[in-house]
């Protein structure tokens, strides 16, 4: 049987693998390192339960009137460690403190992401900063239902597709959870960064951690930051490869270009964070240069979770002309499938040269201009 509604809406949020009463669903990679569910059809019993909790079938839901507010940790640590401003930190650690549980994403030892959960406060540090991946959530709806049911107070992170799938799992509110998206850029491919990886490793050594958004140069200027055995190295995010490819929709998630949440069903979320570009000009009083936080309220819970912080409420509208991601689907580049040929049959190094091949004019007139410069 198929369990989505289209292929191309397909997440891999898992929700169908979770509740299936036969566990008789999967999840499994394709040929782009994106989940998928496969279904033993020997074993299903066309129950549908799987298709109740699909995201792929959601509908609009009641828009909200989202309020924006900047903000920046005040402890420095935090701060350098977050990607933006370090607003999930200060969240987490009040969940933490009144006894409740947090559910976000790691790096693995072998570098791919996943979602866990904790109630320790060490553990979320290692939720802190971008990871450019699709997590992979495992059996984490399943747990953090469990702990609602027991009356605990659980935070789920995670993008904006996975909170709409765990809404969708639970089938109805619950007061004590909080839930809290990020402003996406599409969901890009595990495979192009284990490929990724390994030219890395080649050069270096082997690879002991890795960060996305390294602030060593400015949370503007940011960097992604390798450390090996026996040294540390930054790219610039600015001409490096893979943020190049991510960025430009190459190795985007098909779903990201009809993404449900911006085009069908709004923000699920109580939460909505996301660097607050633009922040120099909106909010000049709460500008740094190592990150400020754009804190998106959706629900009146949500309101009430960033209470203790400081914050200063802005113009929304004024914001979204800054951050078009916010509402705007990341299309898939028309350059897409012959990267993945190219990918397939030579590599990354070489598929990516030839992706960003410059044209024999505008290789002529950078010569003409080196030129005349001596």
């Amino acid at each position: 049987m198929q369990i989505y509604k289209d292929i191309q809406l397909c997440t891999g949020c898992s929700n169908c693998a979770n509740i299936c009463p036969k566990k008789c669903v999967s999840m499994q990679s394709d040929d782009k390192g994106f989940l998928y569910p496969i279904v033993d059809t020997s074993l299903c019993i066309n129950c549908l339960k799987c298709q109740s909790v699909c995201p792929t079938y959601a509908k609009a839901s009641n828009p909200s009137i989202p309020k924006l507010y900047a903000y920046t940790n005040s402890d420095e640590e935090t701060l350098i460690k977050c990607s933006s401003g370090g607003a999930f930190g200060s969240i987490a650690e009040k969940i933490i403190s009144v006894g409740g549980y947090v559910c976000g994403a790691i790096w693995t030892t072998d570098f791919s992401v996943k979602h866990i959960i904790t109630n320790k406060l060490q553990e979320i540090k290692k939720m802190y900063g971008s990871k450019y991946l699709q997590s992979d959530l495992n059996n984490c709806f399943v747990q953090i239902k469990s702990l609602l049911e027991d009356s605990k107070t659980v935070l789920f992170c995670g993008a904006p597709c996975q909170v709409l799938a765990l809404k969708n799992f639970l089938q109805r509110d619950y007061q004590n959870l909080l839930t809290i998206d990020f402003i996406c850029h599409s969901i890009p491919s595990p495979k192009i960064f284990k490929a990724y990886k390994n030219s890395l490793e080649k050069s270096n050594g082997r690879l002991s951690s890795f960060h996305f958004r390294d602030k060593t140069h400015g949370w503007e200027n940011y960097s992604l930051c390798a450390e090996f055995e026996n040294k540390k190295e930054l790219y610039p995010h600015k001409g490096n490869l893979y943020m190049e490819l991510f960025l430009d929709g190459i190795i985007t998630r098909e779903c990201c270009a009809s993404c449900p949440v911006k085009t069908i069903t709004g923000y699920a979320s109580d939460i909505t964070l996301g660097d607050f570009w633009g922040a120099k000009t909106l909010c000049p009083e709460l500008y740094n240069e190592n990150g400020v936080s754009a804190i998106i309220t959706h629900t009146q819970n949500g309101k009430d979770y960033i209470k203790h912080l400081t914050t200063n409420e802005c113009d929304f509208d004024s914001f979204i002309k800054i951050n078009s991601a916010y509402n705007t689907p990341h299309l898939i580049n028309e350059k897409a499938s012959l990267f993945w040929r190219l990918f397939n049959k030579y590599g990354l190094k070489k598929a990516g040269k030839q992706i960003y091949k410059k044209s024999f004019l505008i290789r002529l007139k950078t010569a003409i201009k080196k030129f005349f410069k001596f």
